[in-house]
């Protein structure tokens, strides 16, 4: 079975090879390959240009796994440039062999517009095609697309359907977002007890979204009891792996001192981070600390800039804040005109 989660790739069917970014993939080779197991290891030593070379000589021998990774190789800018049509376009042939793997990432390259133009329904083709031949990361997508109505009619009971079928596959993911319908009432009876369990078994599988999620419902007291150190314990555990909402609302109990000692600069330090990934309510909240010199001196037009970018990314929380400073002179000449046109957006 191949399998994505964040950040890793699986190869010689044990070694765990590590790798930043948020492409998330899990390849395999056969050991049994002399071929395959020098290309990957070139790939683990750190010598990606020569695994590139490798791998595109058995793609272009007909090798589909040779082809699925020369293009995840051309996707990550490994080896070679970053190229995703040309990526694409290696996916697509070992589609062709049936490869569920690149099956699964052309319907990743069409949600996320990877070298295409955004294209949910024919994300939704590709994850079907996938999901079809059992693989529980596009049985995982594909059920988010029919939660969200996104390139096919929203579907709330296939969508868990679909969430049950990854998870009897072991997909962590599907577990955190199988709790979260059964957190929301979406197509299920709505239960804290079971949206609990379910998140709770994603993150101890490692699901980042669930860690996070756990410490939303112990933060609001929702379905237990409020508690705010141990709402920031799985803040902490999602924000470890990079997660920029668990990131966020850490940094918001840093700031307000709330089940950790207060620490303006703790709070600074994951904002920075979740904004860096393009996190409005983070971007608002280093806004938060420059318009008060909360940790560091009081400087409205920096502020100001973090609250542009924040109410350009949508928080309507940055909107009022960016309207307030106009209306008052923060940093800038009062504009009771330009603050009215922050207050309506």
């Amino acid at each position: 079975m191949i399998r994505r989660a964040v950040d890793r790739i699986l190869v010689a069917a044990v070694l765990v090879v590590g790798f930043a970014g948020n492409a998330a993939a899990e390849l395999t080779i056969d050991p049994s390959r002399p071929d395959l197991v020098a290309a990957e290891g070139a790939y683990r030593r750190g010598h990606h240009a020569e695994a590139f070379r490798q791998f595109e000589a058995l793609a272009g021998q007909g090798d589909v796994t040779g082809m699925s990774w020369a293009a995840f190789l051309y996707s990550r800018g490994e080896g070679v440039r970053q190229d995703y049509a040309a990526a694409l376009e290696w996916y697509r042939k070992a589609a062709e062999q049936d490869d569920v793997y690149a099956e699964g990432e052309i319907g990743r390259f069409y949600e996320n517009g990877l070298g295409v133009v955004v294209d949910y329904a024919e994300a939704a083709k590709w994850y079907r095609t996938a999901a079809d031949q059992d693989d529980d990361w596009a049985e995982t997508r594909l059920a988010r697309l029919y939660r969200d109505g996104a390139g096919v009619a929203k579907d709330l009971a296939e969508a868990v359907r679909l969430y049950r079928a990854a998870v009897e596959l072991g997909n962590a993911q599907a577990q955190g977002d199988l709790g979260y319908m059964y957190e929301m009432g979406l197509g299920v009876p709505q239960s804290y007890d079971k949206a609990l369990l379910w998140y709770r078994s994603a993150a101890d599988g490692g699901d980042a979204e669930a860690q996070n999620q756990l410490g939303v419902l112990y933060e609001g007291g929702r379905g237990v009891a409020r508690d705010d150190a141990a709402a920031a314990a799985w803040y902490r555990q999602a924000a470890d792996q990079g997660f920029d909402w668990g990131q966020n609302n850490l940094g918001n109990l840093y700031y307000s001192g709330r089940g950790v000692t207060q620490d303006y600069g703790e709070a600074l330090r994951f904002y920075v981070a979740a904004a860096a990934q393009g996190n409005a309510d983070a971007q608002a909240g280093i806004g938060d600390i420059y318009e008060g010199g909360r940790g560091v001196a009081r400087d409205y037009a920096k502020a100001l800039r973090w609250y542009r970018l924040a109410a350009d990314g949508g928080s309507a929380y940055a909107q009022t804040q960016v309207g307030l400073m106009y209306e008052y002179g923060h940093g800038v000449a009062v504009d009771d005109v330009e603050a009215a046109h922050w207050y309506r957006r």
